[in-house]
């Protein structure tokens, strides 16, 4: 029976890499666990393994061609065995491989639906768009409270009234960087927060300046520049959950060092006692933080998480969806933990380390600046994350 090796996916970001170098040739003899191919990719330079003892059958890509994340880049199986079949049942899932490519660019286009000219200065455009009371409407003229950002937190099946007007007139004002679809992680976060509410999406993306999003408007860093001096803006965050989070992060941080940059921790998380949430950090609904854990500035805790007690997450780490991170953990800074992966208990694992999608480190010590993959997870490659 005919196996096949995927590149695994090592960041948020990531769809394709790019083949450097064939390690194994067609008709070699191939060990589980033995590297058959090396790619790269901004950010990484590894090897690729198979997880299957066999024979390489074919090579589905040459060197220096780009080949998708989610599909085979090698066929191993026995000698002389014929995959014709099979490698039909792989040109079919590049189709299907289309279609989700199709799925990703809807969402994106669903989120930017609503690039409508910025209409937050237009009060009739406004209230069309929600419905609140006439005691609301005239408070929220009078306060310059925008009804849409109101929306965002009662929600939009209800009807606003002035008592809601009055509690987002004493939130802060919150800056959210980045306008992608991470901006909306951190608004539904934000909309049940009874001391922040967000007022505007910063990106460096020029085609977007003067939209408006989610009823958001959307800045430059002058126009965020303007707002933080007229006190329009008075905190900021970052939405963006790839490996630009963190000099993005610094940046803003340099250019605005007057401002709070908060911990964001939505309500359907647990937080365990003694837990400490560093500046910045994001945690999302349905994770869970243990008992005197401890996460750094930066931190992005996303959906399903599981911490358990007294690990310490460093700086500008990323846990991604599902992940589960055993008891008295410590990760160091900049580190990629990716979805489905487990980290054994009392592990520490270094700086700008990724762990691959569904891995299982069980390594007392992991070195910095190393991709770990496969379960149990062993080194693959060097990791560019900076």
């Amino acid at each position: 029976m005919p196996h096949n090796v995927i590149v695994p996916k090592l960041g948020t970001n990531m769809t394709e890499a790019t083949v450097v170098r064939w390690m194994k040739s067609e008709g070699d003899p191939v060990s589980a666990g033995e590297p058959i191919v090396e790619v790269e990719t901004d950010k990484a330079l590894f090897e690729v393994e198979s997880e299957f003892q066999g024979v390489l059958l074919r090579q589905l890509a040459g060197l220096d061609e780009n080949v998708p994340v989610a599909l085979p880049i090698a066929v191993i199986g026995a000698e002389g065995e014929d995959i014709t079949a099979h490698l039909k049942e792989i040109e079919e899932a590049r189709g299907a491989l289309d279609s989700d490519e199709r799925h990703a660019a809807q969402s994106h286009a669903n989120w930017y639906a609503d690039r409508s000219p910025a209409a937050i200065e237009a009060d009739t455009s406004e209230q069309t768009r929600v419905r609140a009371t006439p005691a609301a409407r005239n408070l929220a003229r009078k306060l310059g409270v925008h009804l849409e950002k109101v929306a965002q937190t009662v929600g939009s099946n209800r009807t606003i009234d002035k008592e809601d007007v009055e509690r987002a007139a004493q939130t802060i004002p919150l800056a959210v960087f980045g306008a992608g679809l991470g901006a909306a992680q951190v608004l539904d976060v934000v909309r049940f927060s009874d001391e922040y509410r967000v007022v505007a999406l910063v990106d460096d993306d020029e085609s977007l300046w003067g939209a408006s999003i989610r009823g958001c408007p959307v800045f430059g860093m002058d126009d965020l520049a303007r707002s933080v001096d007229s006190g329009e803006v008075r905190a900021l965050a970052v939405s963006i959950h790839s490996n630009a989070r963190k000099p993005v992060y610094e940046r803003l941080k340099q250019r605005f060092p007057e401002l709070p940059f908060p911990a964001l921790v939505h309500p359907n998380a647990y937080l365990g006692y003694g837990v400490v949430v560093g500046d910045g950090s994001l945690v999302e609904p349905g994770s869970t933080i243990g008992t005197e854990s401890v996460l750094g500035e930066g931190v992005i805790i996303d959906t399903g998480v599981t911490v358990s007690h007294h690990c310490n997450i460093g700086r500008f780490c990323h846990l991604a969806p599902g992940c589960v991170i055993s008891g008295n953990v410590r990760i160091d800074d900049n580190t990629v933990i990716m979805a489905g992966a487990v980290v054994n208990n009392t592990s520490t694992i270094g700086k700008n380390v990724v762990v691959t999608p569904g891995s299982v480190v069980t390594y007392d010590r992991v070195e910095d600046s190393v991709i770990m993959h496969g379960n149990p997870a062993r080194e693959t490659g060097k990791s560019r994350r900076t």
